[in-house]
């Protein structure tokens, strides 16, 4: 039974991988904490995850013990046009170290199920499994009303409840949801292992196509992980399409760099919702990850994001902890909020000019842009920049 009248520091709702790595990270730090952990999907999750350096660095810090073994570096980054002659790559020259990592999204489940079981027997925080029906916040904490009638009380809600987030809602944060234009079709593909840790992406009418290094099956071969961001029509396109035509498809898309390619999985596909949440905070209450900036696929950044958003709640949260403040109030949360707005406000940005320009701009200036591409190759400079934005979170 938990005490209603006990003041809790924080509570969660989610049950993604978002969630998880707040949990634990919370949890480390020590916070008394409760978990609302309500769904169970990562079963059904067949995505994978490019991480960047710094998400590595904090699943490291988490003690993910078999991390390295579920990670696959990319040290070279080829992007071009499809009429680009040829690509634009990106690597480290002078330190010649990985740019990003993939990973599959159920082994990453799999191994912080490992770190939340061993927290739980050490009650590191109380879970429980139904799910909200009220937020009542008030100077002193935010009353959380359950499906059942309970009611627990808490300094600070933190939803990390993906892009249709339920503490959002109840927290009256506003959001602006530009709805489903796009999806995610992703799979296995397998061929020749001229490029080895490389990964490739292409943009163009018929959507962003990447295949991401996954590993190495012999010396000749190898596997990357695609994932073709589509709107609706071209995506049901490809669905129809035999395998040999699918694949016939992805070779007309990427060029000849990879030789003979072949599907080695089942196709999934995947709504892509964009919502943009101008300001994440609430009264004792705040939104991470895709409740706060669900955006288009570039290289992993939506991830990634979120994976920065827990970082500096964390980072804001222990602060105010060792100050001695309360956790939900304005100026904690404005703390966090202004350390985030500006790196979160450019990749969205990012991203949704990209997808505008190459679902919009004419054949011409889209091989103005793939000529652009090609003097950025001899151009270090903005190579860097781009670097910078590959391995931030």
């Amino acid at each position: 039974m938990i005490n209603e009248n006990k003041i809790f520091d924080i509570v969660i709702h989610g049950s993604g991988l978002s969630a998880k790595s707040a949990l634990v990270a919370l949890s480390m730090r020590g916070f008394n904490l409760i978990w609302i952990n309500n769904i169970n999907n990562e079963k059904n999750d067949d995505r994978t995850t490019m991480l960047s350096p710094v998400s590595v660095d904090f699943y490291q810090g988490l003690n993910l013990n078999n991390l390295s073994k579920i990670i696959f570096p990319t040290k070279k980054i080829s992007i071009k046009t499809k009429n680009q002659k040829n690509y634009t790559t990106f690597e480290d020259d002078k330190f010649q170290k990985p740019l990003c990592f993939l990973a599959e999204n159920k082994l990453l489940h799999e191994e912080l199920n490992i770190i939340i079981s061993h927290q739980r027997k050490e009650k590191k925080f109380i879970e429980l499994n139904e799910d909200i029906n009220k937020l009542n916040p008030n100077q002193y904490y935010n009353e959380i009303i359950l499906k059942s009638g309970k009611k627990i009380r808490s300094s600070l809600v933190i939803g990390v409840d993906g892009a249709n987030s339920l503490i959002r809602d109840l927290s009256a944060i506003k959001s602006n949801n530009l709805g489903v234009k796009k999806y995610g079709l992703v799979g296995l593909i397998e061929h020749e292992q001229t490029h080895p840790y490389t990964s490739w992406q292409v943009f163009s009418k018929n959507g962003i196509l990447a295949l991401l290094a996954k590993q190495n099956t012999t010396k000749k071969r190898s596997i990357s992980s695609m994932i073709w961001s589509l709107d609706e029509d071209q995506m049901k396109y490809l669905l129809n399409l035999t395998k040999d035509n699918f694949e016939k498809q992805i070779k007309n898309e990427i060029g000849p760099n990879l030789g003979k390619l072949s599907l080695i999985s089942k196709i999934s596909k995947w709504p892509i919702k964009r919502i943009d949440v101008t300001d994440p905070t609430g009264f004792r209450a705040v939104v991470l990850g895709d409740a706060s900036h669900a955006i288009y696929p570039l290289a992993g950044q939506g991830f990634n994001l979120a994976v920065g958003d827990i970082l500096e709640l964390v980072k804001t949260l222990y602060w105010a902890k060792n100050h001695g403040m309360d956790l939900g109030t304005r100026v904690v949360l404005d703390k966090y909020k202004n350390k985030r707005k500006i790196w979160v406000n450019s990749i969205t940005k990012l991203t949704d000019g990209l997808d505008w320009f190459f679902s919009n701009a004419s054949i011409q200036t889209q091989n103005n842009f793939g000529a652009t591409l090609s003097l950025i190759e001899n151009f270090d400079p903005i190579k860097r920049k781009f670097l910078e934005i590959m391995t931030k979170s």
